[in-house]
């Protein structure tokens, strides 16, 4: 399988000190001021998320690799 140039890996740490240094492109603060329902119509709206049964996270289950 030929690897996607576009992917790119990241660590833990990696991460943490992009947001430490302010690299982030997520905007935390507009993600904070969702409400529930903004939240549930995200989700609903999601095509990616539209098969997953209402309740997956019940029967999931955690597996060490």
């Amino acid at each position: 399988m030929q690897k996607n140039k576009d992917i790119k890996r990241f660590s833990a740490a990696d991460l943490e000190a992009l947001r430490a240094r302010g690299e982030s492109r997520t905007d935390f603060e507009r993600l904070r001021a969702k409400t529930e329902a903004e939240l549930e119509r995200d989700i609903a709206d999601d095509r990616d998320f539209k098969d997953i049964p209402e309740n997956w996270q019940e029967a999931a289950e955690a597996v060490m690799p």
